[in-house]
């Protein structure tokens, strides 16, 4: 509709911002050059050269410290931080060089800036690895982080990923848990922030608290953004994102689609490809209760955005709903006019063995369920035409219910040891028991993957 895109908030900053602090890393302004440019990277929702950067920032700016000894490259993290607050120019300007403060030169780079840069690699790594990957680079970091300030920024990525990783996986009350302690430690450390609304407002859809969550939505878009301690790239779009999966999933989607549309127009004005590529999503889920042909477009046009720079989750979404828009537009059937099979052995059933291989892989059991349930009835309606149909139906809905068990077990798991993520040796156990849930998600839907 022409005129009406909605405008950025006064507190967001543009474009011109971001590229600004591109320019700053192009330019090497800063023994943090690289660091800047990552940060960067990262807020357009380019990942790869976020973790491009950063692996520089590793590689080739080493304090003068350390410049006489090896240093191991720490291996891909976190949203956009301090550093980007504090390196980007304000009103477009250029980035001055960083000022002489207390007899230190910070025009070279120091070892907090490597930590940065490890603790950014490691989140990164969290959307094509999960959280285990995230983990076990944070793990690798920790022995480096020995002074007060750098364990402080070490804490603030593993709470993250830790948060992370029970809400993708709908442990809800592990997720609960850990975000209480990751908006304590926020606060205590940076004062208000919106890093944590999104992962609050899904947590309250994963309850079944659609209405809440809309509530708290409304209330949180009155309350002014706050990019401390990282923050959000663009939190009114995070807002909007989630009222439309609400609505949504509350069986609304002409409410949805308002939601879902302002979401695409604030990332589009602002460049942000990560944020575009999630809204995209949830507008094709919206649309494939109105228009699914449309639907089906929209995910081929984001299609190489999420491939190239969305995470595991991501891509098993774009499939799944991939098959749910061709399914939605084959002819009805019945025993008169039996189901289209090529449509379905081509593109349908494939796309939704692959959306299954991702979930699996992740352990995001009610996703799994819904997939498997969708499935079974396909093969139900397929018994007349399909030999072994009836045993594909059957088999597919035992595995439903115990994708339905496995979800149930998993929302109630407790944070157990894992709350002390920073005392010795928990995370390595932590580490060793996501290990295990994997081999045994692994087993249990083998089966499913054929």
């Amino acid at each position: 509709m022409p005129g009406a895109l909605p405008s950025l908030a006064s507190a967001q900053p543009p474009p011109l911002h971001v590229w600004a602090a591109l320019r700053c890393g192009a330019e090497g302004c800063g023994g943090a050059s690289q660091l800047v440019r990552a940060c960067a990277w990262e807020h357009f929702g380019d990942t790869r050269l976020a973790g491009l950067a950063a692996s520089l920032q590793l590689r080739f700016h080493k304090p003068a410290s350390l410049s006489g000894r090896a240093v191991a490259a720490l291996p891909p993290p976190a949203p956009p931080s301090a550093v980007l607050a504090a390196g980007a120019p304000a009103d477009g300007a250029p980035a001055p060089q960083r000022p002489l403060i207390v007899g230190i030169d910070l025009s070279r780079p120091t070892q907090t800036d490597r930590v940065l840069a490890a603790c950014k690699l490691a989140v990164l790594a969290f959307g094509p690895k999960g959280e285990e990957g995230a983990l076990q680079m944070l793990v690798q970091l920790r022995p480096h982080c020995a002074a007060p300030p750098l364990f402080a920024l070490w804490r603030q990525h593993t709470l993250e990923v830790l948060v992370r990783g029970a809400v993708l996986r709908g442990e809800q009350r592990r997720a609960s848990e850990f975000l209480a302690l990751q908006k304590k430690e926020v606060a205590a450390q940076h004062g208000a922030s919106d890093v944590t609304w999104a992962a609050e407002l899904e947590l309250l859809i994963q309850q079944g608290e659609n209405f809440q969550a809309i509530c708290k939505a409304a209330d949180l878009e009155k309350t002014r953004p706050l990019g401390k301690a990282g923050g959000l790239a663009c939190p009114r779009a995070t807002i909007k994102l989630a009222m439309a999966k609400a609505h949504a999933l509350g069986g609304d989607p002409l409410n949805a689609m308002p939601h879902a549309l302002t979401a695409i127009a604030l990332a589009e004005q602002a460049s942000l490809q990560s944020v575009y590529a999630s809204a995209a999503l949830q507008l094709a889920e919206v649309q494939l209760e109105l228009d699914p042909p449309r639907a089906l477009a929209l995910l081929h046009k984001v299609r190489p955005q999420v491939m190239r720079n969305g995470s595991t989750y991501q891509a098993a979404q774009l499939q799944a709903l991939t098959a749910h828009c061709r399914l939605a537009q084959l002819p009805d059937f019945n025993a008169t006019t039996p189901p289209q099979l090529q449509p379905l052995r081509t593109h349908i059933l494939p796309a939704i063995r692959d959306a299954l291989n991702g979930f699996v892989k992740l352990r995001c059991h009610n996703e799994v369920a819904q997939l498997l349930y969708l499935r079974a009835r396909i093969w139900n309606s397929l018994t007349d035409v399909e030999a072994d149909a009836l045993d594909q139906r059957d088999r597919d809905a035992e595995l439903f219910c115990r994708a339905e068990e496995e979800a149930k077990r998993a929302a109630m798991r407790p944070s157990g040891a894992v709350f002390e993520y920073a005392e010795p040796g928990v995370l390595e156990a932590h580490l060793q028991r996501l290990k295990e849930l994997d081999a045994e998600a692994a087993t249990l839907y083998a089966s499913a993957s054929t």
